[in-house]
């Protein structure tokens, strides 16, 4: 089996705000052709969008994390439920005018009150998903807000 590495740039779009993100990885060969070969797009973790609630979500993991979370607050042990929270870590920077600096930004998966009132953020992730970018605005997110990541 043949390894290249190669590295990549990808924009992500949101209603607040766009972010690039930067990232290397090292990909077997065999494993690029198979999948174009099928025709099918293997995702950067290898996860599988999924609906539930005519709602798409990056993985079959985050979709059942919604179902639970759902009957969660169905049986009032949760309220305010929502997904993709975004929370600005470090405001956009401007100069004379312009913008020099785009906002950085952290999307919560999931964002609800438990039964106690506290607001409590869930994130669902994986050991692939838990990068150095993650980290560091789940860092920031405990310092800006006071919240906590719960990573399920």
């Amino acid at each position: 089996m043949r390894l290249i590495s190669f590295a990549w740039t990808a924009n992500t779009a949101s209603k607040d705000s766009r972010e690039v993100v930067i990232a290397q990885s090292t990909v077997s060969l065999s494993v690029i052709q198979r999948a174009n070969a099928g025709g099918m797009n293997v995702s950067k973790y290898r996860n599988q969008k999924t609906i539930v609630d005519g709602i798409t979500f990056d993985s079959k993991k985050e979709a059942n994390r919604w179902a639970e979370l759902k009957l969660l607050e169905r049986a009032g042990k949760i309220t305010f439920l929502q997904r993709q929270v975004s929370y600005v870590l470090v405001p956009k920077q401007v100069r004379d005018g312009k913008m020099i600096e785009r906002p950085v930004v952290y999307k919560a998966d999931f964002a609800y009150k438990d039964e106690n009132g506290e607001d409590v953020v869930e994130d669902v992730k994986s050991p692939a998903t838990k990068t150095q970018v993650y980290i560091l605005k789940r860092k920031l997110l405990l310092w800006e807000y006071g919240l906590q990541v719960r990573e399920v």
